[in-house]
């Protein structure tokens, strides 16, 4: 079985932003407060550049990532 991730405050309201939102957003890099590394090395949320900004970056919740805000709902 998957370890589970222990994440920050953060990085939960990272991903509920992104569930929230259909599960997928964009973010300026300038504006990023903390980084994603740790969810995108989890396979919680995947990354790619924006095709005509290199400041711009496109994050999509995966399903692990959906499971792992669902697992701290019922903890």
């Amino acid at each position: 079985m998957e370890q589970q991730l222990k994440l920050t405050g953060e990085e939960t309201s990272f991903l509920q932003w992104l569930r929230e939102n259909g599960g997928a957003g964009v973010r300026c890099e300038s504006s990023l407060i903390g980084s994603a590394d740790r969810l995108i090395k989890a396979g919680y949320v995947k990354q790619r550049a924006d095709s005509f900004s290199l400041d711009i970056i496109h994050y999509t919740l995966t399903q692990s990532g959906a499971d792992a805000l669902l697992a701290l709902k019922r903890s």
